[in-house]
């Protein structure tokens, strides 16, 4: 009887024991995509989209397609630019950043889609420390690119004295395309076309 509760007694430590090391185990570590649609940032595998940059008096066509999503702090992003990456949850666009001295990413709401518009302050991480950023967004109901009109623009200004943050300028966003322009001093990137699928 005694051998037999032994026996009980060790095998239920096995099996903590196993339960605890699975839920330590990084492969078991679940990836979160996108969890919803956004009409504004269209994060569907196969999306393209074709830019002119003009900048310096020259101009380049430059294409963008998402073939795949980055992965940071296990949730997937879209790349961009190698600055960081976009992530979509209900009605927010965000923005996962990487501070160097941290070495850690960061989140920042970028804009949201179901507000005519605002002006919001938080704190972001710089490689000096921390600073304030403010992002203003406004709903412009026509904007125009080259004749070519666009309806329900969302306009985002981020300000921010942090050299290190990656998003600078204006950006324009159209529904049911994404970015169709952005502008900062010097430079400025313009939709040409654009190749965007049904939300899987």
């Amino acid at each position: 009887m005694l051998m037999k509760r032994h026996f009980l007694f060790y095998a239920l430590l096995l099996l903590v024991f196993a339960c605890n090391k699975d839920d330590d185990d990084p492969e078991e570590e679940v990836i979160a995509r996108p969890s919803e649609y956004n009409n504004y940032m269209p994060l569907t595998i196969g999306n393209s989209w074709e830019y002119e940059v003009n900048e310096g008096g020259s101009s380049r066509t430059i294409h963008l397609q998402l073939n795949d999503f980055k992965v940071i702090d296990n949730k997937e992003v879209f790349a961009w630019e190698d600055k960081g990456g976009f992530r979509t949850y209900k009605n927010d666009v965000i923005f996962w950043y990487h501070n160097s001295t941290t070495n850690k990413w960061h989140p920042l709401v970028f804009f949201r889609t179901d507000v005519m518009g605002s002006s919001r302050s938080q704190d972001i991480r710089c490689s000096n420390g921390t600073d304030r950023i403010t992002i203003d967004q406004e709903r412009l109901n026509s904007f125009s690119i080259n004749e070519k009109n666009f309806s329900n623009v969302i306009k985002v200004t981020p300000q921010t004295s942090c050299e290190s943050f990656p998003l600078k300028g204006t950006y324009y966003f159209a529904p049911g395309i994404g970015l169709i322009k952005h502008e900062t001093e010097g430079k400025v990137k313009e939709i040409r076309n654009y190749n965007i699928k049904d939300p899987e």
